[in-house]
């Protein structure tokens, strides 16, 4: 796994709304949509609860 440690918060903040966006087209488009839904319910939350921690810092 890669350390992201020194990334700029941005482009993490960033790469993880790409992410959750690709991911909720995935479940529109019906392309194994069970699965990408799933994705997506473990994904929101872990980038909700980073985004809350990085407002407290920043």
């Amino acid at each position: 796994m890669d350390d992201y440690s020194d990334a700029p918060v941005d482009d993490l903040v960033r790469a993880i709304r790409i992410a959750l966006e690709w991911i909720e087209e995935l479940v529109e488009e019906g392309d194994d949509g069970r699965r990408a839904d799933e994705v997506v319910d473990l994904v929101r939350p872990v980038f909700e609860e980073y985004q809350a921690r990085t407002r407290v810092w920043h």
